[in-house]
């Protein structure tokens, strides 16, 4: 049995967290964890250490852009890659998630298939 992946989504929103269940749970070996606000997120990556973090940007509390921020500033989660995920696909929004320290940004609505594939990538490297 191989050992399973955990890819971190944090999201607010039910729908959106639902529709990433099912489509994450189409990969095997692959387990999804949410959390539905940035210091919920922040304390679930430090203790799960995912594979990857998918990161909704327009959070309640503190956004996605200061959640990324805060884990890339800490040793313990700063190695772990984040994608931001937003229907704000403006310029200046891709640049500030990739300034705050993004690895790339999902534009909504996304192409299921390369979200799979990049997971996957992460997941079975």
């Amino acid at each position: 049995m191989s050992a399973v992946c955990t890819v971190l989504y944090i999201e607010d929103n039910s729908i959106n967290m639902t529709l990433m269940q099912i489509i994450l749970g189409q990969l095997d070996g692959v387990e999804m964890a949410h959390a539905e606000d940035g210091e919920t997120g922040i304390a679930m990556a430090t203790d799960l250490r995912p594979a990857v973090i998918l990161m909704d940007i327009n959070l309640p509390g503190i956004d996605g852009l200061e959640v990324t921020r805060r884990l890339c500033a800490a040793q313990e989660t700063r190695d772990i890659p984040i994608y931001a995920i937003s229907a704000d696909t403006s310029p200046h929004s891709i640049q500030q998630a990739i300034e705050a320290g993004c690895r790339d940004f999902i534009g909504k609505p996304f192409d299921v298939r390369s979200l799979m594939d990049l997971v996957s990538s992460h997941c079975h490297a």
